[in-house]
């Protein structure tokens, strides 16, 4: 793999602290604190490698590592260093917020189209994608809190580390809230647009529509069980028994129209009304998805870093990101032969296509089945999926003059923002996602933490390769503050803007790419079977030779012999320990005891000539 994640990550930060920390001031994404999210991405191109690997934490200054200093030494040395992060990451909760409690808008990335005039706060809107950030956030904050206050004394530094844990807090919590309340269950007859839609996508045989549609409802029959109990925060999911009817299910981009509030919360934040349709949108699902990954981490439990209410909260998002799961991969692999999803490229409900969509379908599709230990060879189906998509896109094939593929990465994909209630007069909203090639990249990476066969494996790193080997030329520049992303410019001819400054979305997705790279780099290595097999055979033939030379020598050794023997005795301890997780090691090892073996065999074969 020519990915160096820790190396690469090192860099990143010295870049960002060249691109956003000068003088000794923090220069915000959004210089107008209008936008939670590009701030949010911004501070997680920092923190997201302190969760996942260990060695890149910097909240207690005795342990932290050299080379993390020096990536950070614009912010002081191993003391300032996180009093500086403790400032960043307060001033965030704080800019963040007003007397209602957390906000949640995300101003940079709304696209307004139509006539009408649009007033300023009116693109403020709590979404979704600012939810799922903060989860991350703000767990990775009360972490580094929890962190620093057992490494410092001074009162104000405690009590700086407290207010910092009670804003990441409470600021989690509403999260929490908002996923909760921008769950929805969009249902709708089987012979409607959208109903029609659906079939045709996933009718890959062809059959009559009621046929698949009662096939459908089949396949989703626990899925549909577990829906129907669905209360908190969520509304009526609809007439789910009425088998002319179908559904998704997913997250909106933000808080639902006419959802209730969450009643066992305390009130120490407004849970405000929603604008958003009762619909699904594959982004704003796929991001929740994501964050909410990081919510029921491991690690969040073994630290205890949630409180009583928010586990409550927790225990309903489990229940949502199950069943959205396991929907969304039913839909992606139905039928018996091809799967819909390979149908490329995927079609939503409102009959918009494109290859990001897919790319989204199969997010999902590997998050479900990357927990059934029997699905490796859908995984690699999956992954086959992938490479096609970067061929769709030209990431890995060459682009032909005017291609529209390249679309997706000069302007991104326009979501739209439906907001209930909304006339023809009024202006429309949609969201910009930027994020195709680094999203691609992390999909890879997450596959390849599954795929253990080794021809498959193989042509995964190949791939894995070249898409960083195309990222690399994406960076905005090679001098140090200038690689971050993104400069498609650089890579695709046809693509003539050119971007001032860093771009967050993409880059914050490399950074979660580059940590999951490293977290595979510091896993145990693939173990071949054939190599497993011919090991254990090593190992028994050299246990065998090792008890022939013992009984022929009996208890009276030469010492040399003994010294010989008892070198081999402990190489076929270390072989036979080894084994199990590395299997050419252990061959490795084994053969220099057979070499020993056989040089004892030849000196007595010489000796009786």
């Amino acid at each position: 793999m020519k990915i160096r994640p820790r190396q690469q990550l090192l860099e990143i930060w010295r870049s960002l602290l060249a691109q956003s920390y000068r003088d000794g001031q923090w220069v915000w994404a959004d210089p107008d604190g209008r936008d939670s999210v590009v701030d949010a991405q911004q501070l997680l191109c920092l923190m997201s490698p302190t969760v996942g690997l260990p060695s890149m934490r910097f909240s207690h200054p005795d342990s932290t590592f050299d080379d993390v200093l020096q990536a950070l030494k614009p912010f002081g040395g191993a003391v300032d260093i996180p009093r500086v992060v403790l400032r960043l990451l307060t001033t965030y909760m704080e800019r963040h917020r007003d007397d209602s409690g957390p906000i949640f808008d995300g101003a940079s990335n709304v696209i307004i189209s139509g006539d009408s005039e649009v007033d300023a706060d009116d693109i403020r809107l709590d979404n979704v994608e600012g939810f799922a950030l903060s989860l991350t956030l703000t767990l990775a904050s009360i972490d580094f809190a929890r962190a620093f206050r057992r490494a410092v004394a001074r009162p104000d530094l405690i009590q700086a580390t407290n207010r910092l844990e009670e804003l990441s807090s409470e600021r989690l919590s509403a999260a929490l809230v908002g996923l909760v309340r921008s769950f929805a269950v969009d249902t709708f007859e089987y012979e409607s647009p959208e109903g029609t839609a659906l079939i045709g996508m996933i009718n890959q045989a062809r059959e009559p529509s009621r046929t698949i549609a009662n096939e459908l409802r089949e396949e989703l029959r626990s899925v549909t069980a577990s829906v129907r109990d669905l209360r908190l925060g969520s509304g009526e999911p609809g007439d789910l028994d009425n088998p002319n009817r179908l559904y998704q299910v997913g997250w909106s981009w933000g808080v639902i129209t006419g959802t209730s509030t969450v009643d066992f919360v305390r009130d120490t934040f407004e849970q405000r009304e929603g604008r958003a349709i009762m619909g699904a949108y594959l982004y704003f699902t796929v991001v929740a998805l994501d964050g909410l990954a990081d919510l029921f981490d491991q690690r969040t439990r073994l630290l205890g870093l949630l409180n009583e209410e928010q586990e409550r909260l927790a225990q309903a998002l489990q229940i949502r990101w199950d069943l959205t799961q396991q929907y969304w991969s039913t839909l992606a692999t139905f039928g018996e032969d091809r799967w819909p999803l390979e149908d490329l490229p995927w079609r939503t409900l409102d009959l918009v296509e494109h290859d990001y969509y897919s790319l989204l379908v199969t997010a999902i599709a590997i998050r479900d089945l990357i927990t059934d230990s029997g699905a490796e060879t859908e995984i690699i189906r999956l992954g086959e999926i992938l490479r096609e998509l970067a061929n769709r896109s030209r990431i890995t094939r060459r682009s032909l003059p005017g291609d529209p593929a390249l679309s997706v990465h000069a302007r991104g994909i326009m979501v739209g923002m439906d907001l209930a209630n909304q006339t023809t007069a009024q202006s429309k909203f949609s969201w910009v996602a930027s994020d195709f090639a680094a999203l691609l990249l992390k999909r890879v990476v997450h596959v390849l933490h599954v795929v253990r066969k080794p021809e498959p494996r193989r042509n995964l790193l190949n791939f894995l390769d070249d898409l960083w080997e195309h990222l690399l030329e994406r960076r905005l520049g090679t001098q140090s503050g200038m690689t971050l992303w993104d400069q498609p410019a650089n890579t695709f001819e046809d693509i003539t803007d050119r971007k001032d400054g860093p771009s967050w979305q993409p880059t914050l997705r490399v950074v979660e790419s580059l940590v999951q790279a490293a977290e595979l780099v510091g896993g145990p290595p693939v173990r071949d079977l054939e190599v497993a097999h011919f090991a254990d055979a090593m190992l028994m033939e050299a246990e065998h030779l090792y008890d022939q030379e013992i009984l022929r020598g009996g208890v009276a050794m030469a010492p040399a012999i003994q010294e010989s023997l008892d070198s081999v005795l402990a190489t076929l301890e270390r072989a036979r320990e080894i084994s199990p997780s590395t299997p050419g090691t252990a061959a490795a090892l084994l053969i220099k005891a057979l070499q020993d073996l056989d040089s004892l065999a030849a000196a007595r074969t010489v000796r009786k000539g």
